[in-house]
């Protein structure tokens, strides 16, 4: 029987991208997608501060004992230089991704325009933790597919794509990691953790 993998809209734009195996750049030096084939087994990775969507198959990052793990219906938002395990089980069709760095400065200038945010309990907790699996969002979606359609034409990349992604970033606000994204760019975010990390792994 064959193994039902788990696919979004953003699959047919991630499959145009990823001409090869492993990392296609984009013409947006700020996004990445990937390609894999094959199963890789835990690898040690340093994510920088990004989210992580995957358009087709599934993910899994080890950390400190825990397991996050990500699929199409969810994305991995990092928020911190994280030493990690990465694995990708290939059970079927290649795994689809994409990698989205995150620009302090645009999100600096987005955080600055928005209302303050209500206080939810276990923010902070959240803030410090330095990584979520959140749902993938229809709003995020919708606006992922729209971002890699423009990245597959150089012009239409650097006349629209920068409007997109800052779109991405707000959608990515309104997630329940949302607080987490604001505390990047405040005095007390969420990097000063990675010592502590480090001497977890």
């Amino acid at each position: 029987m064959p193994v039902k993998v788990t696919r979004n809209q953003l699959a047919p734009h991630l499959d145009a991208l990823t001409a090869r195996e492993g990392t296609n750049p984009t013409a947006d030096p700020r996004v990445n997608a990937y390609r894999v084939s094959l199963t890789v087994p835990p690898t040690p990775t340093v994510y920088a501060a990004s989210v992580l969507i995957v358009g087709q198959g599934a993910k899994r990052g080890h950390l400190g004992g825990v397991i996050y793990e990500y699929d199409a219906s969810h994305c991995l938002l990092v928020t911190s230089p994280l030493p990690m395990l990465c694995e990708i089980e290939v059970r079927g069709p290649p795994v689809l991704t994409v990698g989205i760095d995150i620009d302090l400065g645009v999100l600096t200038e987005l955080v600055s325009t928005l209302d303050p945010p209500t206080r939810k309990r276990g923010a902070e907790e959240a803030v410090e933790r330095g990584i979520h699996v959140v749902p993938l969002t229809a709003a995020v979606e919708e606006a992922m597919v729209r971002l890699l359609r423009q990245l597959r034409e150089p012009e239409t990349a650097r006349v629209l794509a920068p409007a997109t992604l800052r779109e991405v970033y707000y959608q990515l606000l309104r997630t329940p990691a949302g607080s987490s994204l604001r505390a990047l760019v405040s005095h007390d975010g969420p990097t000063p953790q990675l010592d502590r990390v480090m001497r977890h792994m």
